[in-house]
């Protein structure tokens, strides 16, 4: 039984999930799986505690599944698996996510190279500006992260 607390959680990560272009199921599930004691669940106790159907439930983990935010694990004399959420995946898809930028600024840097430097200088000195901010941003996430393993992974 999940309090008003843990369902207002619930309830804030769907609709971060639904922000950030993802289903607001995927959050509410990921969010549940978070706060779940123990920190797995069977298939059955995440569609009662969410109250939600069989397809929803499903289409959710998989999706979680496929993108390392949640694995299955089985438990001895119990042949159901249970779902619990992958911190080693999360951390490795924040870190992707984070880098990112990395991409888009490769092809915001193409695009500067077609653009005409004689054709609307001004519009051109604003994505120099862009490609200036993707970097500085780039070198920063990168050094972050590197400080960030150094201190909490050694």
């Amino acid at each position: 039984m999940l309090s008003e607390e843990g369902e207002e959680i619930i309830e804030n990560m769907g609709v971060y999930f639904s922000k950030s272009g993802r289903t607001p199921m995927k959050g509410r599930v990921f969010a549940y799986l978070l706060l779940a004691d123990p920190p797995h669940k069977d298939f059955y106790d995440i569609q009662e505690a969410l109250e939600a159907s069989k397809s929803s439930i499903s289409l959710a983990l998989r999706s979680l599944q496929e993108s390392n935010l949640v694995e299955y694990t089985t438990l001895k004399g119990n042949r159901r698996k249970h779902f619990k959420v992958n911190a080693e995946g999360w951390m490795r898809k924040s870190k992707e996510s984070l880098l990112a930028t990395t991409a888009f600024n490769k092809i915001i840097e193409a695009v500067r190279k077609e653009r005409d430097p004689n054709s609307y200088p001004e519009f051109n000195q604003k994505i120099d500006l862009m490609m200036s901010f993707h970097r500085e941003l780039e070198k920063t996430i990168r050094a972050f992260i590197a400080n960030w393993e150094k201190k909490y992974e050694s």
